[in-house]
């Protein structure tokens, strides 16, 4: 089969064969990894799945059950400060927070970051309180 793509004025742009498509995007998807951040979103947006996955992560913590997935969460506290943006955030029904991070290459600044992300999380914690 192919299809052919019309711009607004009528005009032919582009012939592609979809089979050939097909195979392509076929093959990009089963190189996919969990390391990929579109794929870990999608697995972890699921809450049955962000459950089971902390629970492997952390068998020793009893988290309860996920009820709150967030993916590419993004937050800031005030204009001029620098926001973060979370990969997974998910909340348990036992009052527990999670934030879930893939990291796929070596930053020098890898230490840092929990500690701004914690940060962050206590603060957004702390304005539902006051």
């Amino acid at each position: 089969m192919v299809k052919f793509f019309l711009s607004k004025r009528g005009e032919k742009l582009e012939k592609i064969s979809l089979e050939k498509n097909f195979e392509r995007y076929a093959k990009q998807w089963e190189a996919l990894t969990l390391a990929d951040d579109f794929l870990f979103g999608k697995v972890m947006h699921d809450e049955y799945l962000c459950t089971e996955m902390i629970k492997r992560i952390l068998p020793d913590l009893d988290i309860g059950e996920i009820k709150f997935v967030q993916t590419q969460e993004t937050s800031q506290q005030t204009f001029d400060t620098r926001g973060v943006r979370f990969d997974v955030f998910a909340k348990s029904d036992r009052r527990k927070i999670f934030d879930c991070e893939i990291q796929t290459s070596n930053k020098k600044d890898l230490h840092r970051r929990p500690r701004a992300y914690h940060t962050v999380i206590g603060l957004d914690a702390l304005k539902k309180i006051l």
